[in-house]
């Protein structure tokens, strides 16, 4: 006797069982596959302006205004060993790397502190380019984290400072902005600038 096939995101919905936008609550329709071999799920009740909503997981919600703020995402962080990386929006992840950063975290006792940043201008009007623009991948819900927070006496995290995914040098213009203490700037590039300021503690 032959067995059903799983039910994944991609058989869970057909027909009338179709999810729907999280935006204007019409149904949604099977887009094209993903490079990573998903199915895009979109919603074009905009026609010929572009998409209203776009994702590779219905699941998820989402901001109900383009020009709304970035939600915050924040936790009671617990441990003092923390493991900071960012996240674009939009974007599946590499599950390999990821696992490795779990990996890590686990074996050294440290917090895993993903922050979300964007690439495309949150108030434009959404294109095919800018499709599922302000959800990340649901594997990150435990970890996102974008807060201003003093990990140690001496290292600040500016989770709240947003930069541009495409930045060569992303440290630039907030070399001050945490007057003595170091600063982590989670960024796709890595980048290291060492500041004098001015102050002698021997």
């Amino acid at each position: 006797m032959a067995s059903a096939p799983p039910r994944t995101l991609d058989t869970l919905y057909d027909g009338e069982k179709r999810p729907t936008c999280p935006k204007c609550g019409l149904r949604m329709h099977k887009g094209p596959f993903t490079h990573g071999g998903k199915i895009r799920w979109q919603c074009r009740s905009r026609g010929e302006r572009g998409y209203c909503y776009s994702t590779t997981d219905p699941r998820p919600t989402v901001r109900t205004k383009e020009a709304e703020p970035l939600r915050e995402f924040k936790r009671k962080l617990t441990g003092n060993r923390f493991v900071v990386t960012s996240a674009q929006n939009g974007t599946d992840i590499h599950q390999g790397f990821f696992n490795a950063l779990l990996g890590y975290c686990k074996a050294n006792n440290a917090e895993l502190l993903v922050v979300p940043i964007r690439y495309k201008n949150p108030t434009s009007v959404w294109t095919a380019s800018q499709a599922g623009e302000d959800v990340w991948d649901p594997a990150l819900a435990p970890y996102l984290y974008n807060q201003r927070k003093k990990l140690c006496p001496s290292i600040v995290l500016l989770g709240d400072v947003k930069t541009v995914p495409t930045a060569v040098r992303p440290l630039t213009g907030f070399e001050g902005m945490t007057h003595g203490e170091s600063a982590i700037l989670a960024h796709p590039k890595v980048q290291l600038v060492t500041v004098i300021d001015g102050k002698w503690r021997g």
